[in-house]
This record gives structure tokens, sequence and C-alpha cells, in this order.
């Protein structure tokens, strides 16, 4: 089931990368999709939490970020705190 889900963040990554971030950050969001996806291939979580938290940063209405971060979450477990960032996603 995790592989699954592992799965489905980097789809969400590749759908999401061409994303305008409409603020001229295009470039470095996608490098920091690119550092993400690597990290979640190699299950380097905390990797690509900074990874996506930096995206926000850049690019605050992106829902893909928090959508990510809930699968980890979820992966982990951590039901609550996955809920908290999918509830975040729909409201982008």
């Amino acid at each position: 089931m995790q592989e699954g889900l592992w799965g489905c963040v980097c789809c969400g990554l590749i759908a999401c990368a061409g994303l305008s971030a409409g603020n001229g950050n295009l470039s470095e969001i996608q490098q920091h999709y690119q550092r993400a996806q690597e990290a979640l291939h190699a299950h380097q979580d905390t990797v690509a939490i900074r990874e996506f938290r930096e995206i926000l940063r850049l690019h605050p209405k992106n829902s893909s970020a928090p959508t990510n971060l809930g699968v980890i979450a979820f992966t982990h477990g951590d039901y609550t705190q996955a809920a908290q960032e999918f509830r975040e996603a729909l409201k982008l």
C-alpha cells in the first residue's frame, strides 16, 4: 500500500511541475519539485517535506505541495496532520 501512495505523490509532482507560478519563480519551483521527487524515490521524507515547504513559501497558492505533504503524513500514520494538509490543499 505504501508503494502505491508513493506513486501518487510522484505522479502529483510530475503533473504539477509545469505549474505557472505567476511570480517569476517557476524555474526555482520546478527545481524544488525535482529535488522533492528525488527525495521521495530515495525515501528521504524529511528532505521532501523541506522542498514542499519551500515551494509553498515561493508559491503560497500551490495546492500540490500540501497535497503531497498530506500523503507523506498519511504514509507515516499521522492522520491528523494528513487531514490538515489535505484541508489546506482544498482551500487553494
